[in-house]
C-alpha cells in the first residue's frame, strides 16, 4: 500500500527520530508533563482569589517607571524578544538615548541622569499616561522589543484582587465549559504549537521529497500508473499520520495527568483529541504543504529557510497581547499569554471565532500549497519544468560518456 509505504519512509528516517526527540524534550522543559501541580479548587468565602492585571495609569505610571529607572542603573534589562528571556546590556550611546526617555518622563537633564543615577526622580508634574506609553514605547524599541514596557505589555503593572464573585464564575466556566481537561489542553496546544508544530514538520515534507532523488528513483516514480494526484496527496498525509501520531500520544499523556485529581467530576476525555485536531493540525498541514511545494518546485531544502523565516517571525509577533495571540495569520495562535488567568477560558471564549477563521484559512491555505504541489509533480513528469526532462538529460550525457570511452 502506497501510504504505508511512504509512512515507513517518514518514520524510519533519522529527521523523524530527531523530530521525536525534540518534541519530547521541549516539551518536558515547558512543565507539560507536571500539569498535576495546576489543580484547580472551587473558590470558598474567605480565601484569597489572586489578581488580575487592569490597565490601571495609576499604579501603571510609578511601577513602570520605578522598574525602568531601575534596570536603567544597574544597565540591566530583561526582555523576551521570541518569547524566550534575554538580558540587554546597553552601550554609551544607547545609554543616553535611554537617559533621554527618563529625562521626557520625570524633567531631569539627562546629563544629571548619567551622572548621579542612584537617585530617582519622580515623575514629572502634569505627563499624560498617552505621553508615558510613547515613552515607554521608545524604551521597548531601544532594547529590541518584548520588553515589560511595550504598550501592550504594560498592563502587567497595574493589578487588581479577583472577588469571590469572578472566581466563582471562572470556576464555572471552567467546569461546566471546559470540564476541567480543557484548560490544561490548551496549554498543551500553545506550548506544541509554537516551539515544535510550527516549524519542524517542514523538515519531514523536505526528507520525504528528497529520498527518492538521493535514492535516484525518480526516473521510476515518474513513470508509474499512479497519478501525479495520488502520489502526491498521499505522500502528504503520511507525513500529517507520521507528526500527529506522537502528539495525540503525548496530548493525553499530558492530560491523564490531571484526571485523578477531579475525579468524581464530570471530564471531557475527548478534549485532547479535539484541540490536538482543531488547533494543532492545522499548523502542521500548512508547514508540510509549504515544505512539499518548495521542495518539488526547487529540488533543494530551501523550504527550511522560508519556514525558520515565518515561524520566526510569526512567535515574534506580539505574543503578550490578547488579540495578537488569536489574530487571523498566526502560524501558531498562542493561548500562554496576556491577561493571566488560570486557563484563560474568558480569554479563550471571548476569541474563539477568531481562533476558528484562524484555523480554517491555514487549512485551507496548506490545501491550496499541496494543489499546487500536484501541479508542480504533473509538470515535471511530463518535462515541462526540471524533474524528468533534467534526469533524462543527466543519464543520456553519463551513457554517451560511456561510449565513448567504450569506443
Amino acid at each position: 500500500m502506497l501510504f504505508v509505504r511512504e509512512m515507513k519512509k517518514v518514520m524510519c528516517s533519522v529527521a523523524y527520530l530527531l523530530f521525536v526527540v525534540i518534541l519530547v524534550v521541549a516539551l518536558y522543559s515547558q512543565g507539560v508533563f507536571h500539569f498535576g501541580k495546576d489543580v484547580l479548587e472551587e473558590p470558598q468565602p474567605g480565601q484569597n482569589y489572586g489578581v488580575r492585571n487592569v490597565e490601571s495609569p495609576e499604579q501603571i505610571m510609578p511601577a513602570a517607571y520605578d522598574s525602568l529607572w531601575w534596570e536603567f542603573t544597574v544597565n540591566q534589562y530583561t526582555t523576551y524578544p521570541i518569547g524566550l528571556y534575554k538580558i540587554v546590556h546597553l552601550n554609551e550611546t544607547e545609554k543616553e538615548q535611554m537617559a533621554q526617555i527618563l529625562s521626557r518622563l520625570n524633567g531631569v537633564d539627562k546629563t544629571k541622569l548619567l551622572e548621579s543615577p542612584e537617585e530617582m526622580p519622580p515623575l514629572r508634574e502634569g505627563l499624560t499616561y498617552e505621553e508615558f506609553k510613547r515613552c515607554m514605547d521608545e524604551a521597548d524599541r531601544l532594547l529590541g522589543g518584548g520588553s515589560e514596557y511595550a504598550p501592550n505589555s504594560l498592563i502587567g503593572f497595574g493589578t487588581e484582587d479577583i472577588t469571590y464573585e469572578e472566581a466563582k464564575v471562572e470556576y464555572q466556566l471552567v467546569r461546566d465549559k471546559d470540564k476541567f481537561t480543557g484548560g490544561y489542553a490548551r496549554l498543551f496546544c500553545d506550548y506544541a504549537g509554537a516551539i515544535v508544530l510550527s516549524i519542524l514538520p517542514v523538515f519531514l515534507a523536505i526528507v520525504l521529497c528528497l529520498k527518492d532523488r538521493r535514492a535516484r528513483m525518480e526516473e521510476l516514480i515518474y513513470s508509474r500508473r499512479a497519478s501525479s494526484w495520488k502520489i502526491v496527496w498521499v505522500r502528504y498525509a503520511a507525513v500529517l499520520a507520521s507528526v500527529m501520531l506522537p502528539v495525540i500520544l503525548l496530548s493525553y499523556y499530558s492530560n491523564m495527568k490531571v484526571w485523578g485529581l477531579y475525579k468524581g467530576l464530570k471530564l471531557d476525555y475527548l478534549a485532547p483529541l479535539k484541540y490536538d485536531f482543531g488547533w494543532l493540525l492545522p499548523s502542521v498541514m500548512v508547514t508540510a504543504a509549504l515544505g512539499m511545494l518548495l521542495t518539488e518546485l526547487t529540488g533543494t531544502p530551501a523550504a527550511a529557510a522560508v519556514q525558520c523565516l515565518w515561524w520566526f517571525m510569526d512567535i515574534n509577533a506580539g505574543y503578550k497581547d490578547v488579540q495578537s495571540s488569536y489574530a487571523l495569520l498566526r502560524l501558531a495562535p498562542r493561548h500562554n499569554a496576556g491577561i493571566n488567568s488560570r486557563f484563560r477560558i474568558t480569554d479563550f471564549l471571548g476569541n474563539f471565532n477568531r481562533l476558528v477563521q484562524n484555523r480554517l484559512l491555514m487549512a485551507g491555505i496548506a490545501l491550496a500549497l499541496v494543489a499546487l504541489t500536484v501541479c508542480v509533480y504533473e509538470w515535471k513528469r511530463r518535462g515541462i519544468i526540471g524533474g524528468r526532462k533534467r534526469i533524462k538529460g543527466i543519464f543520456t550525457g553519463i551513457f554517451s560518456r560511456k561510449n565513448e570511452h567504450a569506443a
